[in-house]
């Protein structure tokens, strides 16, 4: 699947930072939309760290997602996501953090590296639906998530 994602700003103070965002994503492969809501709160505790707690919400109804649907529907489903960014002195950052997905009911995480510069970041990260299934699938195990960040 494909998405766009974009991010608002509704408030900041020296800490803390509140956004809201929205995901459509379009399967090639099953010629659906699917919408995405998110809700983010970032708390600047540090000069070197940064915590996000994000809330994902699928807004696509009528159809149940269990874990036998594809990648798609699992990537889009409502879920509670917690990050940590380590800022390293080259602006380079490591995530990490864990995740629950309410609609297959699995604990989840991902681990990677943001590449930084000025107004774009590149991020690879390797993510799991389901700590608990050693393999890799992006269903219900483990896989590669590429990432481009544009700000502006």
């Amino acid at each position: 699947a494909y998405n766009l994602s974009w991010q608002y700003q509704i408030y900041r103070s020296d800490t803390v930072q509140l956004s809201l965002g929205h995901s459509p994503q379009y399967s090639f492969e099953n010629k659906n939309w699917n919408q995405q809501i998110q809700l983010y709160y970032d708390n600047f505790s540090n000069d070197k760290t940064i915590d996000h707690i994000s809330l994902h919400l699928n807004l696509k109804e009528g159809e149940k997602i269990t874990e036998q649907n594809d990648p798609d529907k699992i990537s889009s489903a409502t879920k509670i996501q917690s990050s940590t960014e380590y800022i390293r002195s080259n602006w380079d950052r490591i995530i990490y953090g864990p995740s629950y997905n309410f609609e297959i009911k699995s604990v989840g995480g991902h681990l990677g590296y943001i590449w930084s510069w000025k107004n774009f970041h590149i991020a690879l990260t390797l993510v799991s639906n389901d700590f608990t299934n050693f393999k890799f699938d992006s269903q219900k195990g483990y896989f590669i998530s590429p990432y481009f960040y544009l700000r502006y």
